[in-house]
């Protein structure tokens, strides 16, 4: 699952799924670039890859961990073995904003995207599993009326972009999560917010993980569900998913913001069940959180996973849009 108690760029990368150990010591990695006479490069007999001259910046764990490195060559067929250079925290978009390095990874809705027009390359081949925001509640909220289908209709507005900027106003500009999100409905969700609460309808709490988006979020539904006449609180739970479950079971809060591959993994306890596909992931969540008493709704179009980030003018430069364009 993603870690979320260090944000953007601290500890961009906590697996999801784990690639297969490679074989004896004599043998390269299935995988592993190996150079070949007349400079091609192929695995040992896991297809191609291609060791490209760019410059990647990530955290230490990046040449074993799954979704950097192996990931790269397992489903791009390109290495950025010989050209890795290990980062931590501000430190990597720092580096690509000042061109010291050519690619970078960091979380997809980082706010120094944002401030730096860095641009985020497509993953067309699926590497990352669909960490898509999702609202999880109780089941019991989920059937009042108007809960789920307000819901609904406001992760409809959010995408990847939206989310970012957010973002960028909470870190960056010093602003509160409460305005940013009530600027949000004002802009985007009025529409989607409108709505009239049953007589009878239960108190929301809306419960948010110790991190700048979370709070946002959590903001968002709050804010979302009162206008529309509900009773609608947050509840800052000082820490992350451990505390949110601890706090859904025990009836403190009734509603989260959460993320459908991130949230499924742990539950599941690493199976590696998710995929990138966001409504299956959704789905196959749901099914681990009918135990729980707990329900997940309709993912929304913003994503919040690791994500392979380029300058603006090497995307403009090189025709870079998606991962696979790193190839030329």
């Amino acid at each position: 699952m993603k870690t979320r108690s260090l944000r953007w760029g601290l500890a961009l990368l906590a697996p999801l799924s784990l690639i297969a150990a490679c074989g004896d010591d004599e043998d390269p990695p299935e995988g592993a670039a190996t150079t070949v006479e007349g400079g091609t490069d192929t695995t040992g007999g896991g297809g191609e890859a291609v060791a490209l001259d760019l410059t990647l910046g990530a955290p230490a764990d990046c040449p074993e961990n799954p979704f950097c490195i192996p990931g790269l060559i397992e489903n791009y067929g390109i290495d950025l073995s010989d050209g890795f250079q290990a980062l931590e925290g501000e430190a990597i978009s720092a580096s690509l904003a000042a061109g010291e390095i050519d690619v970078a990874l960091l979380f997809s809705t980082d706010p120094q995207i944002v401030a730096n027009d860095f641009v985020v390359l497509e993953d067309d081949q699926g590497m990352f599993s669909a960490d898509n925001i999702v609202p999880a509640l109780t089941t019991e909220l989920s059937e009042v009326e108007g809960v789920s289908d307000i819901l609904d209709a406001l992760s409809a507005t959010l995408t990847t972009d939206n989310v970012t900027a957010m973002n960028a106003r909470f870190v960056i500009d010093v602003e509160d999560a409460d305005v940013i999100a009530g600027d949000f409905i004002t802009e985007n969700a009025a529409d989607a917010c409108a709505g009239e609460a049953p007589a009878d309808a239960p108190a929301v709490v809306v419960g948010a993980q110790d991190f700048p988006e979370s709070a946002i979020l959590a903001e968002l539904y709050a804010q979302c569900l009162t206008a529309a006449g509900f009773d609608a609180t947050t509840q800052a739970l000082g820490g992350f998913r451990d505390l949110e479950l601890a706090a859904f079971e025990s009836g403190d809060i009734n509603l989260a913001p959460e993320y459908a591959a991130s949230m499924l993994e742990f539950i599941n306890e690493d199976e590696t069940e998710a995929t990138a596909d966001a409504a299956e992931t959704t789905e196959l969540l749901n099914g681990r959180l009918a135990d729980l008493g707990l329900v997940a709704l309709t993912p929304s179009d913003a994503v919040d996973t690791n994500s392979f980030v380029v300058s603006s003018a090497a995307a403009e430069e090189n025709g870079w849009v998606t991962i696979s364009d790193l190839k030329g």
